[in-house]
């Protein structure tokens, strides 16, 4: 999953996602009923390497605890480059994970 976002709505929408995860999974993710877990510690080991892969695009979230495969909703904005965007792995696999990748 991804999304595509106008440009001229990019930074409303980015504002408004992020306070839609907050509304829904409060101010710690980690400790609400609602959130998952990542299925099991290989899965957690290859999200955690798409995170890391794209770390420096990430305008909310990003954090983990292994030790209970917790990965924190996590948006990345790369902007309008599209050739990193189309590149980068976290396009390249279905994910299975709390990642969200956007391009405007």
């Amino acid at each position: 999953d991804f999304f595509l976002v106008h440009e001229e709505i990019a930074d409303s929408f980015f504002i408004e996602l992020k306070q839609q995860i907050l509304n829904f999974y409060g101010t710690d993710a980690q400790t609400s009923d609602w959130f998952g877990r990542i299925i099991n510690d290989n899965s957690f080991t290859r999200i955690m390497k798409l995170v890391d892969a794209s770390r420096d695009k990430i305008i909310y979230g990003g954090n983990s605890d292994a030790s209970d495969k917790y990965i924190e909703p996590t948006v990345f904005d790369f902007g309008s480059d599209f050739k990193a965007f189309g590149e980068a792995a976290v396009m390249q696999e279905e994910v299975f994970g709390p990642l969200f990748p956007c391009c405007r």
